[in-house]
């Protein structure tokens, strides 16, 4: 995960806390490697401005509520097949930038349609990047439920 050196509050208290390593790029950036860490907590990276790009690692198993709320320059989100539990919007008030949710198309859970993250089954819509600043909408048939504030 790369998070800008500005993005955060204290990204060192990270990776102490998900025994991660630490380190800054060239360009200033601090580097978050996360070794084996499951789940992603809720508000895990609540307001890291800064922060543009998120690749999930594999061992990620869930994401918390919230976890990304207001990281308003996250422009891409790769999130790997072993995600197989995600909480309240986690992206909630992010990426105003463009954001892109990226899901591979064998993903057990879920897929994206038209940049919109859905269950695999199509059966509920998780969220709508605020980015696709959507003014309008027709929920594909077969949807059953709308996660909290998906749009």
């Amino acid at each position: 995960m790369k998070l800008a050196s500005s993005s955060c509050a204290n990204p060192s208290w990270w990776a102490s806390s998900w025994h991660a390593t630490l380190g800054r790029s060239y360009a200033g950036e601090f580097l978050l490697t996360i070794d084996s860490v499951k789940t992603i907590g809720d508000y895990a990276f609540y307001f890291c401005t800064a922060t543009t790009e998120i690749v999930i690692p594999d061992s990620v198993e869930s994401i918390g509520d919230y976890a990304f709320l207001s990281c308003m320059n996250l422009h891409s989100v790769t999130i790997p097949d072993s995600v197989v539990s995600m909480g309240k919007n986690p992206f909630t008030n992010a990426g105003y930038g463009g954001t892109t949710v990226q899901v591979s198309p064998d993903h057990p859970l879920l897929e994206v349609k038209d940049g919109i993250l859905f269950s695999k089954t199509g059966e509920k819509l998780i969220v709508c990047p605020p980015a696709l600043d959507v003014t309008s909408y027709s929920v594909p048939e077969g949807t059953m439920r709308i996660g909290d504030y998906a749009f």
